[in-house]
């Protein structure tokens, strides 16, 4: 995206510069430049520029990345113009009147909305059956379809439960608040995090496993496997050994 705006803008400047013109002043004492209203760039396509170029640097916190919004029809796709489809594009918020103006039915939810509402559910729905070890299972089963790009059905996700023995029930109610087929690529992010109230892990998708849970004299205890030596900001150390403890 970065490449195109850089070209769009060379192109726009190239253009405008070519249609400058030397002509003389009125009184005949000297020679200035010279561009028609016409050649300015203020016509639709040098603004969608500016835009584009404001949206790929601007932040993610600003209101307009909020609510910025587009679609095109017909729809391009594999080649060839389809007049029975549409593309829609948003960020972060559906804008459900301008779908049901131009389409006349709900919106999708963005990715974001589909992440957040695919945890809530779980969360909820599971509780107390949705620890550490079945997030990891569900994850890595997530993040496996993403790299593959395949989606992910409900069948896939209700397998990994039976696995981590979670009931028929949970299993029921939750076919009905999640839907059958899901896009992984919306659901995970490009590392796997593990927060408590005062410490963060993070290590790569395919790490996940390999982190366990574990309840010693009554406190949880999140163990990581230490493979290939330990650094502390850097800095090789050595493992404590089970006589210093």
């Amino acid at each position: 995206l970065t490449v195109a705006v850089a070209v769009s803008i060379l192109s726009e400047s190239t253009k405008i510069l070519s249609a400058i013109q030397i002509v003389p002043l009125s009184d005949g004492s000297g020679m200035v430049p010279y561009l028609e209203l016409n050649h300015l760039p203020l016509h639709l396509c040098s603004i969608q520029i500016l835009l584009i170029f404001y949206t790929r640097f601007a932040s993610p916190e600003s209101r307009f990345r909020r609510i910025m919004l587009g679609f095109m029809y017909p729809a391009y796709l594999d080649g060839n113009a389809d007049i029975f489809k549409a593309l829609y594009y948003t960020t972060d918020e559906s804008h459900e009147e301008l779908s049901q103006a131009l389409f006349g039915v709900e919106p999708p939810l963005t990715a974001k909305e589909q992440k957040e509402d695919f945890e809530t559910n779980m969360f909820e729905v599971l509780r107390e059956d949705y620890n550490l070890e079945t997030a990891a299972l569900v994850y890595s089963d997530l993040y496996e379809a993403k790299e593959n790009e395949e989606t992910y059905t409900f069948s896939e996700l209700s397998n990994v439960l039976e696995k981590r023995n979670v009931s028929e029930e949970k299993v029921t109610k939750l076919r009905e608040v999640i839907r059958e087929e899901l896009v992984p690529m919306n659901l995970v992010s490009k590392k796997y995090e593990i927060r408590t109230d005062d410490t963060v892990i993070t290590t790569e998708p395919e790490n996940a496993l390999m982190i366990k849970t574990r309840e010693i004299d009554g406190r949880t205890y999140i163990l990581v496997p230490a493979n290939g030596g330990i650094t502390v900001n850097g800095q090789d150390v050595f493992p404590e050994s089970e006589d210093n403890n």
